[in-house]
């Protein structure tokens, strides 16, 4: 096992994969970009809000990173507004939070779907509920 500071210092390719909270509000910031190889690469397909856009968006312009790929950003999935700090890069790839579409995947979603309908059929819990159903109290 690596800490956060040897993963980021020894990755050539940095992929994010957390969930946004708080306490990892632009986790990777001009300081983590800055101890990154030079030439890595960063994908971010979790959530906007990781990666200080600005921070990254100048690493790029002054080739400290080589690229990106960017599937989650701040106000996806609406497109990035003009000017913003990651367009205009030949070196970025931007999807708006859908670069796991594919048709393995939507097959996946549609088996796991049919596995939990059979689940509840069968009165067991679903795996992959939308939202948690309460517990019924018996009297």
């Amino acid at each position: 096992m690596l800490s956060f500071d040897e993963v980021v210092e020894q990755s050539d390719i940095l992929s994010l994969h957390v969930p946004y909270t708080e306490q990892n509000r632009n986790m990777i910031d001009a300081d983590v970009i800055a101890r990154m190889p030079k030439g890595s690469v960063i994908v971010n397909v979790s959530r906007g809000g990781l990666i200080d856009e600005e921070a990254l968006g100048e690493a790029l312009r002054s080739g400290h990173l080589a690229g990106a790929g960017i599937d989650a950003y701040v106000g996806e999935p609406a497109p990035l507004p003009e000017g913003h700090p990651l367009r205009g890069h030949g070196n970025v790839i931007l999807t708006p939070h859908s670069a796991h579409y594919s048709a393995e995947s939507l097959a996946e979603i549609k088996q796991k779907a049919l596995q939990d309908v059979a689940r509840v059929l069968r009165g067991e819990k679903p795996t992959y509920p939308v939202n948690a159903p309460l517990e019924r109290v018996h009297n």
